[in-house]
């Protein structure tokens, strides 16, 4: 499982404020499943599954299956309804048939507010965090004109290797992969110049049409360096990809083979990810929600011993949130 870690707050016209966030949880959680499911405006549709009773208990500093942590921490599984519906059937028979139910992919996520933290599953289908901030911000309704109440996710960041590309001898390879629906080449590169606009209009713009004709939901734009040819050209190619938005929810991964300039040796990376927080978390499979929730406390409190608990604190002092100034409401928005 890989988890990702995010600082998060209740920002008032975009700053940040002490609130705790358990207690925006705490009514979700409660209310009833039409109220938990929230349409965005990207049409996009989710849920609230499951939450974990926030009991609390430790045993000698070590977490505890079935329990928070801490008092205040909340474990909820959030996931969206995908828009397509695939088909089934049976290996060696003809028949083929979409399927009845509506396709729910969850991510599961540990809320730490004394520490304004949270840990998010990252999976390939689930929701992004984008999405996830939109829908717990739609539970909020402000009481004062021209004042607007949000949740905003910061991720935490790692030394960027991207630096290495541009030091590097040799690009072996790039591979990009796209979702196709909803994918605009203004949101991968939002501040692409008109020169390299053209090329990537050509290269995505082409490749997506014949995707989607083909009926195919994803694309994989891959180039590779032959033994036999000429370098690629780095310096261009690592402006082009220091370009790209990695928080657009259309990029599945943008990898890079390169030839480490500081070990001599293949390294990879992801634009993806690179620069993210980002850990990993062994386990068996599983999709049992409160198995995943206790891996989700036993990896934060157990093998990371708590490492960002005061990570928030570099964000400054947070604005004293004055609560009498916004509802939080649950109701049938769908």
């Amino acid at each position: 499982m890989k988890v990702q870690y995010f600082n998060v707050f209740l920002s008032r016209n975009g700053e940040k404020t002490d609130y705790d966030l358990s207690k925006l949880i705490d009514i979700i959680r409660v209310s009833s499943p039409i109220e938990r499911t929230v349409k965005l405006g990207s049409q996009h549709t989710m849920f609230m599954n499951n939450s974990r009773i926030p009991l609390h208990q430790v045993t000698t500093g070590s977490s505890l299956e079935g329990y928070e942590y801490l008092p205040r921490n909340r474990t909820v599984w959030i996931g969206k309804y995908r828009s397509e519906k695939p088909y089934e059937g049976k290996i060696g028979e003809e028949e083929i048939k979409q399927i009845d139910g509506d396709l729910f992919e969850p991510s599961v996520c540990l809320v730490i507010p004394t520490s304004h933290l949270f840990l998010m599953e990252r999976k390939f289908l689930g929701p992004s965090i984008n999405q996830i901030g939109e829908y717990l911000s739609s539970f909020i309704k402000s009481k004062v004109p021209n004042v607007k109440y949000s949740v905003k996710f910061e991720p935490l960041k790692t030394d960027s290797l991207k630096p290495l590309i541009e030091a590097s001898e040799s690009i072996k390879s790039i591979v990009i992969q796209i979702k196709n629906e909803g994918f605009q080449l203004s949101n991968l590169f939002p501040n692409i110049n008109d020169s390299n606009k053209t090329l990537l209009e050509k290269l995505f713009g082409n490749m997506i049409e014949v995707s989607e004709e083909l009926d195919i939901n994803t694309t994989t734009v891959a180039f590779k360096k032959s033994w036999y040819k000429r370098e690629m050209d780095i310096e261009r190619i690592y402006r082009i990809l220091n370009l790209l938005n990695p928080e657009d929810d259309n990029l599945i991964s943008a990898k890079v083979e390169f030839l480490n300039p500081e070990t001599h040796e293949p390294a990879e990376i992801d634009f993806k990810k690179e620069g993210f927080y980002i850990q990993e978390k062994t386990s068996s499979k599983t999709d049992d929600f409160e198995k995943l929730a206790n891996l989700m406390t036993s990896h934060y409190y157990d093998d990371q011993n708590r490492i960002k608990d005061v990570h928030y604190l570099s964000f400054g002092s947070l604005l004293s949130v004055d609560e009498s100034e916004f509802d939080i409401v649950t109701e049938n928005s769908i």
